[in-house]
């Protein structure tokens, strides 16, 4: 019996993606950051563009402090261990897959967990108010 092998099945080493050439779907034009353009091509779905809150790099615990502290006129000694107890207790919530309801956070809901060899992978999903219009 033959094997039939489907495209990700193949051996073949991948290239690189060179960032000058990348490939435009049919259909998909390109836009601002703030639009993002969606297509079907092949039965998959294609993104354009990104918003450019993604292109953001992460938000770090220090910075964290730092805004913290910017917005309370507290003292890094006081701010600190205050901000380390809320990341543990969040990160205790979550590990227990309980929901959260944090105004102005938002809602969190745990949708799947999959314990891997060096970590615990949550996939959850955060649900936030849309900010009110100025009067």
């Amino acid at each position: 019996m033959a094997k039939t092998t489907t495209p990700r099945e193949t051996t073949a080493p991948k290239k690189p993606r060179s960032s000058k050439a990348t490939p435009k779907a049919k259909g998909v034009s390109t836009a601002s950051a703030s639009e993002v353009p969606t297509a079907q091509v092949e039965g998959v779905h294609v993104v354009a563009a990104r918003p450019a809150s993604l292109t953001q790099p992460s938000l770090r615990k220090n910075d964290l402090v730092d805004a913290v502290i910017a917005r309370t006129d507290a003292k890094k000694s006081v701010a600190k261990p205050i901000v380390d107890a809320v990341l543990a207790v969040l990160g205790e919530t979550i590990a227990s897959e309980r929901e959260l309801n944090l105004p102005p956070l938002g809602k969190l809901k745990i949708q799947r967990v999959k314990d891997t060899s060096d970590a615990r992978v949550t996939v959850a999903r955060l649900r936030q108010a849309k900010p009110k219009p100025a009067t």
